[in-house]
């Protein structure tokens, strides 16, 4: 392809395949076939094209053949070459010079090579002289300090005050390489030679050189020093920082971090403080946006050791911030807006918990509101961060409560889908208690939404709401978690059904691991815990003695409180019980009075029958019978006969009815007493002869009080 005739732009593309192709090439192939190609192309008969390809040869072989070949070979063709008549020709061979001089050494160098690279330097084409400072500049490191010194400065110096307008640009270009690889071994004087020409291209009225001095000013800065930065360079960044050209000052603001890490925090308080003000509030948006793409790594470079000095910067930036957003925010770079967002999250290591509280969540909820959704998602992490650091109870409660207000509870769809992912990110940041006493409610009534993609959003935070729990307090927080994923599996919609399927799964796969023997590490329920608890101290101490004070006097009052309610729902439950037991005691009680009569007219019926057998017929068995009945048969309260004997107090009734000798069913039954002035039932027989085999002195089974034989009046017969 190399050797027939093509367009030059494809014939670039093949001579750099032929270049990464060399290093792979065997030695004998270089020199039999390359080389000799490259030296059959530099005849003078050949086309400028042809010698284009040769010196790309000779450039690209030279690291891999030794040097007195080189010199044997092609070092004089290749010489030729750099006072080729056509301007191509010599830009290429200007390209192909460092990896020459590299291998034929520093003496050949200087003998051959570097007299044709000074012809270069003053060639009449801008281009050929472009490549020739390339060249040099590549060269440098390769070159001893006196050469340096002697013999480049001298031209460099010269090219600088003399050159053309396209020189500049390139000496704008490569001044930054070139004063990082001689001003370490140069004299002061000579130093500031260089510098004088660098400040010098700096206050040039072409943009293009300006901006590429202030795409330089890094390595500038590093090699002079940041000690001698107030002195030799402040000026010069104030001057890129105030540029009228947008272009320039987008290049200060893109290295101002570089600027800043070289100079140490002292000194970007001292001398950036107000160039970073100046770009924060930069009306063009290309300013702004690359400073927002480092502000994250700017802002810390403000930190002094001194408290007051620290505070003092920091609160002078506010303002700047919130112009920022506001230009930002009348736009629709949403881009700038989620750059400056990211930001914010490292805020509250350098501002109070008032002033984030008033500048910077209010910017938090709006961009929740309105804005799209990447700078939503960053919205959310920087709210969860600031809540989490925030030092101060009552707003924490504010802010907590207007996000469950607002987003957890709000009308919405978005809103309550937001709330997911806020609460994915709080869990991120904060403490497992932190979530759970603000914001766990809310995310477990998400999964019974009635949007079915907010239950499959919050089915995906279902392991994540888990880690939360902590057993045995959270058993009903559990339980509920639990219910409601299970309702999901058979969710009317497919998508949440899947959502739940792949949450449970993947709790499945945890548990298993987590309790794994092979493993000899902690598992990862036990890491989070530790990491949890570290999170939970960290807020507690951001609290200060009078916060932690109050909330130890209101969490103690609350027990006292809970305390009191206890003691008074275990008395009203023991006042209860109490009730209830002496209700059924009288129940009881009454029941046994009842059971007792029932008995006591049985017993009055079997002795007037046995005694008087004359009068069967006027009490029939059916009528027993009927008594017996009446008796109850509880396996509660059961008295024996003599039970019931030694409760009969003696000489209650002297010449009562006494009890029959043989035990009937109706004797062992639950018996109680008469009531005094009991007046027996027509059914019921009178009283009864003793029988003799019943002592005298027994006691009667009739109740105290009750009537004895002789003051019960005998009826005739005729009127029962």
């Amino acid at each position: 392809m190399i050797k027939s005739h093509r367009s030059p732009d494809v014939m670039h593309s093949w001579l750099g395949t032929m270049r990464a192709l060399v290093p792979l090439i065997p030695q004998q192939m270089l020199k039999e076939d390359l080389l000799q190609l490259a030296l059959a192309k530099a005849q003078g008969e050949e086309t400028s094209q042809a010698h284009s390809v040769s010196c790309n040869i000779f450039g690209a072989i030279a690291p891999l053949l030794d040097g007195k070949l080189i010199m044997q070979t092609y070092l004089h063709k290749a010489m030729a070459l750099c006072q080729d008549t056509d301007t191509e020709v010599r830009t290429c061979m200007c390209e192909q010079l460092d990896p020459i001089s590299r291998s034929v050494g520093l003496n050949t160098f200087m003998i051959f090579v570097f007299p044709e690279l000074n012809e270069l330097l003053k060639d009449e084409e801008p281009v050929v002289q472009a490549a020739a400072i390339e060249s040099l500049v590549r060269l440098l490191d390769f070159l001893p300090p006196d050469i340096r010194q002697t013999q480049v400065l001298p031209s460099l110096r010269s090219l600088c005050d003399e050159g053309s307008a396209a020189m500049h640009v390139t000496l704008a270009r490569l001044l930054g390489d070139i004063i990082v690889k001689m001003v370490p071994d140069l004299l002061d004087d000579d130093a500031m030679l260089l510098l004088d020409a660098y400040k010098g291209l700096a206050q040039q009225s072409n943009e293009e050189v300006r901006q590429l001095c202030a795409y330089n000013f890094p390595a500038v800065l590093k090699t002079i020093g940041a000690r001698k930065y107030s002195t030799l360079l402040h000026g010069t960044y104030i001057q890129y920082v105030q540029d009228a050209s947008p272009i320039v000052r987008c290049t200060a603001a893109a290295c101002f971090h570089e600027v800043a890490k070289i100079l140490g925090k002292e000194r970007t308080a001292s001398y950036l403080k107000e160039s970073f003000y100046s770009l924060l509030k930069d009306p063009a948006l290309i300013v702004q946006s690359k400073l927002f793409n480092i502000l994250p790594t700017i802002i810390g470079h403000f930190s002094v050791s001194n408290a007051q000095s620290k505070a003092a910067t920091y609160t002078a930036m506010i303002p700047a911030l919130v112009q920022a957003d506001k230009s930002v925010s009348s736009t629709n770079q949403w881009r700038m807006q989620r750059c400056l967002l990211q930001a914010f999250p490292l805020l509250p290591e350098y501002f109070t918990s008032d002033q984030i509280y008033d500048n910077f969540v209010p910017i938090c909820f709006r961009y929740m509101s309105d804005g799209v959704l990447p700078v939503k998602i960053s919205a959310v992490l920087a709210l969860a961060v600031f809540l989490r650091n925030n030092c101060k109870t009552q707003q924490r409660y504010e802010m907590s409560q207007r996000v469950v207000k607002e987003f957890g509870q709000g009308q919405s769809y978005w809103s309550r889908l937001l709330y997911i992912d806020f609460c994915e990110s709080m869990l991120r940041v904060a403490s497992s208690r932190m979530f759970k006493d603000n914001f766990l409610d809310s995310a477990i009534n998400a999964l019974q939404d009635p949007v079915p993609s907010i239950r499959m959003r919050a089915c995906q935070t279902l392991n994540s709401l888990r880690t939360v729990i902590r057993l045995p307090d959270d058993v009903a927080l559990l339980e509920r978690i639990n219910h409601l994923a299970t309702q999901r599996l058979n969710d009317s919609n497919r998508e949440v059904v899947a959502a739940a399927r792949l949450a449970s799964d993947n709790q499945k796969r945890v548990f298993i691991l987590d309790r794994d023997s092979s493993y000899d590490h902690p598992s990862a329920q036990d890491e989070y815990e530790k990491m949890d608890k570290h999170r939970e101290d960290e807020e507690w101490n951001m609290l200060s003695k009078e916060e932690q004070v109050h909330l130890l006097e209101g969490t103690l009052q609350l027990v006292r409180v809970s305390f009191k309610c206890t003691v008074k729902e275990e008395k009203r439950r023991m006042d209860d019980s109490l009730q209830r037991l002496k209700i059924e005691s009288l129940r009881k009680s009454s029941a046994d009075i009842t059971s007792g009569r029932s008995s006591i007219g049985a017993t009055s019926t079997s002795d007037s029958s046995s005694s008087n057998p004359s009068k069967k017929g006027s009490t029939s068995k059916g009528s027993v019978n009927g008594a017996l009945k009446g008796i109850p048969r509880s396996g509660s309260i059961v008295r024996t006969k003599s039970q019931l004997l030694s409760s009969i107090p003696p000489g209650s009734a002297a010449g009562g009815a006494a009890l029959p000798s043989s035990g009937s069913n109706s004797l062992s039954a639950k018996r109680g007493s008469l009531p005094i002035g009991q007046k027996l039932s027509p059914s019921s027989p009178g009283p009864t002869r003793k029988p003799p085999s019943v002592p005298s002195s027994a006691p009667s089974p009739i109740a105290d009080g009750a009537p004895s034989k002789d003051q019960v009046p005998r009826r005739n017969s005729t009127k029962r």
